[in-house]
């Protein structure tokens, strides 16, 4: 059983880092910091990883 935890800062801010994001859609929202788009349910990388980062992506 795979278990994904992340923390709950609020509604719209980073799941990762907290800060607060600025709206992309109805309920997606975009960190800057992270450079990510998050909602309730997903997290997705808004820039195609670097080399070291892409055993963690695949």
């Amino acid at each position: 059983m795979m278990t994904n935890m992340f923390v709950i800062f609020g509604e719209g801010k980073c799941p990762l880092c907290g800060d607060g994001g600025s709206r992309l859609g109805r309920q997606t929202y975009h960190c800057r910091r992270c450079d990510i788009a998050f909602n309730d349910f997903a997290i997705s990388s808004l820039r195609e990883p670097q080399e070291s980062e892409v055993k963690f992506w695949t």
